[in-house]
């Protein structure tokens, strides 16, 4: 088991192509700030590798050259073709068959791609998984951390700070624990209870933004992501959940208190 955390970002050729290497450069700057304000030891890597992803959109399903250690490059037999449901899957299989030994990170791999449609982020969660998908490269170029707070005003909540955020968020659900005891109002046993964890009680003793106010934090700033717990409901830490958007301050990129007593140890 390692003593640090060990952080790996990753570009498509197509993020590349348009951003030449300025997303990944933003997201390791905003990462090691954020495990430095946990004052957890990180090594977080930049890959400068042009991963080739067959699409940038990380929700739909494709079908491409199965990645195997059969048939590792082209031209590949007519049928060993797979159908992936997810860019995630696909990106698990190819830094498993394609990439070298010392070319991944042990904790998280964070996969970034140019301009997804819709959803931005994908990832494993807990031990199951060291993989993650963020989309919006586009936006994570244009990230410039504030030294002073890293926090942005809610009304303001730009781009850039969202894209930068999912790469925070989808990191999160590679290290942090998994919940073995999530209310029953979750279904989804990859990491639901994950998305509660990120607001309220951070600033109720007093903070950046003022005693007893509510920021969004990367693992989700309200409870309107599960309607179940989005009335008086509370998070898996005890804290209050708020489904009231009005009632949320600010945008902070670093893990409430919640998410960070349920990290993990590094691998």
């Amino acid at each position: 088991m390692s003593s640090h955390y060990s952080i790996g970002i990753f570009q498509t050729e197509k993020a590349t192509e348009e951003e030449n290497w300025s997303p990944m450069s933003s997201a390791e700057d905003a990462v090691e700030e954020v495990f430095d304000d946990m004052g957890e030891d990180a090594v977080v890597t930049s890959y400068f590798i042009e991963i080739p992803a067959p699409t940038e959109n990380l929700d739909e399903s494709f079908l491409t050259w199965r990645e195997s250690d059969a048939f590792p490059d082209p031209p590949h037999p007519a049928d060993d073709r797979k159908e992936y449901d997810y860019l995630l899957d696909w990106w698990r299989d190819y830094a498993e068959y394609q990439l070298d030994a010392g070319q991944t990170s042990s904790d998280s791999n964070v996969l970034l791609t140019y301009d997804a449609d819709d959803i931005f982020g994908r990832a494993g969660a807990g031990t199951n998984s060291t993989f993650a998908t963020a989309g919006k490269a586009n936006w994570i170029a244009n990230f410039e951390w504030d030294d002073d707070s890293g926090q942005s005003e809610f009304q303001d909540d730009s781009n850039p700070y969202r894209g930068t955020s999912t790469v925070i968020h989808e990191i999160g659900h590679n290290i942090i624990e998994y919940m073995d005891h999530e209310p029953d109002c979750f279904d989804d046993p990859s990491g639901a209870g994950h998305h509660v964890m990120g607001n309220a009680s951070f600033y109720e003793d007093g903070g950046i933004i003022g005693s007893d106010d509510y920021a969004g934090t990367p693992m989700s700033r309200s409870g309107s992501y599960f309607p179940c717990m989005a009335e008086g409901g509370e998070n898996l830490c005890g804290n209050e959940v708020t489904d009231d958007v009005d009632e949320v301050d600010a945008s902070d990129l670093r893990y409430s208190d919640c998410s960070q007593n349920n990290i993990r140890d590094p691998l």
